[in-house]
């Protein structure tokens, strides 16, 4: 829980919003209204604008609409990636059967949360984004495998492997979003011995680093 103040050298997070909904940003910003540690200090209904307002803003989170009737979320992604003006994204998906979370992923967002998700869950979603943890709904564990992992088939067939034990603990972890050294902390084991049991498990799973075991854990429901 969060206390009903904040004290004075604690920051807000300065959340901006990028949806062409109308309804959807007046609602969010009653949410942000709220809470003690946000505040919505921009919003957009246009994917044009985006970088303009992340430079005039201080924003230090985005929220962004992966569909947007003028610049999609890939191309603002990619835009930010180029232009060097950067904060934490969390992306905002409607259908996530049609969604490709590696790819997202990969373009630089720092999280995927579908717009059906609970106002609780967003919040959360939103604090540990902004804290450096990865973010992927639970709800794109119910999308199909092609859209999953599109046409590399990554991990394809391989649920049921031969994974200890303590190998499904790690891939449960880093498909909360975990850190690596959270990890190591939470199962009481030192670095070294984490990176062995990673280094099992991508060998085992055939995945390429955290974010292909990120979705292959939620898709198998480790």
């Amino acid at each position: 829980m969060f206390p009903l103040g904040r004290p004075l050298y604690q920051k807000p997070i300065r959340v901006a919003v990028a949806d062409d909904h109308t309804l959807l940003r007046q609602g969010l910003r009653k949410v942000f209204e709220e809470q003690p540690d946000m505040e919505m200090i921009a919003e957009t209904s246009s994917g044009e604008g985006i970088l303009q307002i992340l430079s005039d803003s201080e924003a230090n989170l985005l929220l962004l609409d992966l569909v947007m009737p003028d610049v999609d979320g890939y191309d603002v992604l990619r835009s930010m990636q180029v232009s060097g003006c950067y904060v934490p994204t969390l992306v905002l998906v409607e259908e996530e059967g049609r969604v490709d979370p590696r790819t997202i992923l990969d373009l630089g967002a720092s999280g995927i949360i579908s717009k059906r998700a609970e106002t609780s869950q967003l919040l959360i979603a939103i604090r540990e984004v902004y804290q450096g943890m990865r973010w992927i709904d639970r709800a794109l564990r119910d999308a199909d495998e092609d859209s999953l992992h599109g046409s590399s088939g990554f991990g394809a067939g391989l649920h049921g492997s031969d994974l200890t034990p303590r190998e499904e603990e790690v891939v449960s972890l880093v498909s909360k979003g975990l850190r690596y050294r959270e990890i190591a902390g939470q199962l009481s084991v030192s670095p070294h011995t984490l990176n062995n049991h990673l280094k099992h498990i991508f060998d085992k799973l055939q995945v390429r680093g955290r974010v292909e075991l990120a979705i292959y854990g939620l898709k198998h429901k480790i």
